[in-house]
């Protein structure tokens, strides 16, 4: 199995003082769609509710165009009005990278509540700025806004062309990985 490894450093600001957290998220790279990490990182069978920490209405392991038109179809309806032949910006390898992060944020309790971003995507793929657009914890925030900035993306398609895009993130924490 072939593994991508992303290492990030983030700088995090706590309890006043800085210090560097280094996360290293490997992404298994299975073309078997998967839809569920358990506080492990590890692929979990979702419907065992009891064993997932994060779950994904599509597959986190696909990228866009690996997806079905119905998986792809959940993709789009986050774009309101999108045009038939338009496409959103995704992850290159799928949403998996970013979903790990999340589970990690998930182990560090840092906080509890809902947190929200909007990417602006380039034509090239690259994450041009994120916006925090809520979050419990500016240090939750700004370790996933890094993780989407250091992510590369399939660029958005306007008219069959690469354009400029949003791309929406959104996760909620939980103190209780069980609740």
């Amino acid at each position: 199995m072939n593994s991508l490894t992303l290492s990030a450093a983030v700088l995090v600001v706590v309890g006043g003082t800085m210090s560097g957290i280094t996360s290293d998220v490997a992404v298994a790279q299975s073309k078997t769609p998967q839809y569920a990490l358990d506080a492990n990182g590890d692929y979990v069978d979702s419907n065992g509710i009891w064993r997932w920490v994060f779950r994904s209405n599509v597959p986190m392991n696909l990228s866009y165009d690996e997806m079905t038109p119905a998986q792809r179809a959940l993709v789009r309806a986050q774009y309101r009005g999108m045009p038939d032949n338009d496409e959103p910006p995704f992850p290159k390898d799928g949403m998996e990278i970013l979903d790990r992060v999340v589970v990690k944020l998930e182990h560090a309790a840092l906080a509890k509540g809902s947190v929200r971003l909007m990417a602006d995507i380039g034509a090239d793929g690259v994450a041009v700025s994120v916006r925090i657009i809520q979050t419990p914890n500016q240090d939750v925030a700004r370790i996933a806004a890094e993780a989407i900035l250091l992510t590369p993306f399939k660029p958005g398609k306007c008219s069959g062309r690469p354009c400029r895009m949003p791309f929406p993130f959104g996760f909620d924490l939980k103190l209780n990985l069980h609740e």
